[in-house]
């Protein structure tokens, strides 16, 4: 990882600057902006998520030819399906 920040800060002409820091120091908190916690809570909601509504044709297309027979009325089996092939 650390060859590949070199080689992008490379690519893009950026020269770091690096300092040698310990957790209690002052640059540290400088560099990295850090504060000490506030003590309350921060609560994030969970997005609502709303699920699509079923409707009578988005289901009818998903129907087998035998579903689809029986629901006509005529209660009986469709006929098979036939395919050529090339003799």
């Amino acid at each position: 990882q650390r060859r590949d920040m070199i080689r992008l800060m490379r690519d893009a002409g950026i020269t770091p600057q690096t300092a040698q820091v310990r957790p209690d120091e002052a640059e540290l908190t400088r560099i990295t902006g850090a504060q000490a916690p506030s003590g309350i809570p921060c609560v994030i909601a969970a997005p609502v998520v709303e699920r699509a509504k079923r409707s009578a044709t988005a289901t009818r297309g998903r129907r087998s030819r035998f579903a689809q027979a029986r629901r006509s009325g005529s209660g009986e089996r469709p006929a098979p399906r036939t395919t050529t092939t090339a003799a």
